[in-house]
């Protein structure tokens, strides 16, 4: 089926036709354990993704085994290896859109996501999907020399060398932090290199690209995702292995720095909304009106 055909289908019949098309290869390729749950996944694909993974077998194998490489490691320990096909079997013949349900070898009733047991959450598959883009683009930065790669058990690879960014200067140091948090307020940064040192800083940014690859970290009162530089922040306030007095100090000047920005940027943008009144404030300005006396309003 091309895209149109898909886009043109209820959701619910889309979810159910394409789930059962799907579901054999899916299982062929990863066993029981997690066909449903891949095969779930994978229908969060667009139309135009999903027409491509139903009529390319090659394709269809890519975006499983990118899936599997994001899925936790508990669920990976279910799974196993996977064990790719040398040729596409052939394909189930799917019903037409609104006749009976195709049946699968897992799920003889055509009721495929009956056989996901699993209620861990999972972010979406183009998320997921992303985030294996990005761990290959790690990887082969780093087999390019491009630092030291260091390997932890979980997959993640940081491509950077801490020791050589450790002795930069300071001010390029920051720079480095903020662009790989894609963080704008350099000022974060600049606290933690100087009050707690390179080191530090390094080790919060590992910390949080670790974190950003494992999924990243939500803000508990709002249930929204951090940025990577507010999930760095976090880290600085949740350490418990830094001295204390340094990283009071780093967190209370953080805190003031941001508050007289935000003073400062209230400030200009009044003074762009009312420039009469802003100029007006100020101290010996032309602008600057005289408080009425008692007498004045007597007098009127």
């Amino acid at each position: 089926m091309d895209a149109a055909q898909l886009d043109a289908m209820e959701p619910a019949a889309r979810s159910q036709y394409v789930g059962n098309y799907l579901y054999p290869h899916v299982q062929t390729l990863v066993g029981d354990a997690l066909a449903g749950k891949i095969t779930g996944m994978l229908l969060e694909l667009t139309s135009a993704d999903l027409s491509n993974v139903m009529n390319n077998y090659e394709a269809l194998k890519q975006s499983v085994s990118d899936a599997v490489g994001c899925l936790p490691p508990e669920m990976l320990d279910m799974l196993g290896s996977i064990q790719p096909i040398p040729d596409a079997p052939a394909p189930p013949s799917p019903a037409t859109p609104g006749g009976p349900s195709p049946t699968s070898v897992m799920a003889p009733d055509g009721a495929w996501a009956d056989c996901d047991d699993t209620d861990s959450p999972l972010p979406p598959i183009g998320e997921m999907l992303a985030n294996a883009e990005r761990k290959r683009a790690m990887r082969e930065a780093a087999e390019d020399g491009m630092g030291e790669a260091m390997d932890t058990d979980d997959g993640f690879v940081c491509e950077w060398d801490a020791a050589a960014l450790a002795a930069t200067e300071p001010s390029a140091l920051c720079g480095f932090i903020a662009d790989r948090l894609r963080e704008p307020q350099v000022r974060i940064m600049r606290a933690v290199v100087e009050l707690l040192g390179p080191k530090v800083a390094l080790d919060l940014l590992m910390a949080t690209e670790r974190c950003v690859y494992n999924g990243g970290m939500v803000v508990e009162e709002t249930g929204k995702a951090r940025t990577p530089g507010g999930i760095y922040l976090k880290l600085l306030k949740d350490a418990t292995d830094l001295p204390v007095e340094a990283q009071v100090n780093a967190l209370a000047r953080i805190k003031k720095e941001g508050a007289d920005a935000k003073k400062a940027a209230q400030k200009k943008l009044d003074a762009k909304r009312n420039p009469h009144r802003a100029k007006s404030a100020e101290v010996g300005s032309p602008y600057e009106r005289a408080k009425p006396s008692l007498g004045d309003f007597i007098r009127a």
